[in-house]
């Protein structure tokens, strides 16, 4: 008897190298946050975190790739 075997769906955009979409960065988190960041007009660190309202230290934390933001940080 051959069992089928059940293919994993995608999402448009999907596929099994990239099963989160065709969006996402090959560049690491803090690279990626620091350019985004910048073309937003956040030039420093201080300026994110005040925007943001929380301290710079934690926004230092994300930019060194020691911790990741939740996404509530960003709010809706």
């Amino acid at each position: 008897m051959i069992q089928e075997v059940e293919q994993p769906r995608f999402r448009r955009g999907e596929n099994a190298n990239k099963p989160y979409g065709g969006n996402v960065s090959d560049e690491s988190f803090p690279q990626t946050l620091y350019k985004l960041a910048v073309s937003r007009g956040f030039e420093s660190q201080r300026v994110l975190a005040k925007a943001l309202e929380i301290r710079q230290s934690t926004v230092s934390t994300w930019y060194r790739g020691k911790s990741t933001p939740s996404p509530e940080v960003f709010g809706d």
